[in-house]
């Protein structure tokens, strides 16, 4: 078998390969459909979730107001 950059094959005690290791910075577009597949989050699919999060954020302003109402809705002594 040849050997190819990023990509590591490691054998188990009677010389079988078990496991195979590749860099994810030099393969891991090509890898990402089957990680989806499989069930695995990448690297880009956790930012693109941060980015969607971050998209229907609050604004400051927003965010102050949403904290007032609730402080003036607090049962408060008079």
């Amino acid at each position: 078998m040849a050997a190819i950059s990023g990509i590591q094959f490691e054998k188990n005690a009677k010389g079988e390969n078990t496991y195979v290791r590749i860099n994810l910075k030099k393969y891991g577009e090509k890898l990402e459909p089957f990680l989806h597949k499989i069930g695995i989050s990448t690297i880009s699919k956790t930012e693109d979730d941060f980015e969607k999060e971050w998209k229907n954020g609050l604004t400051g302003k927003e965010l102050l107001n949403k904290v007032k109402n609730h402080i003036e809705k607090l049962p408060w002594k008079k």
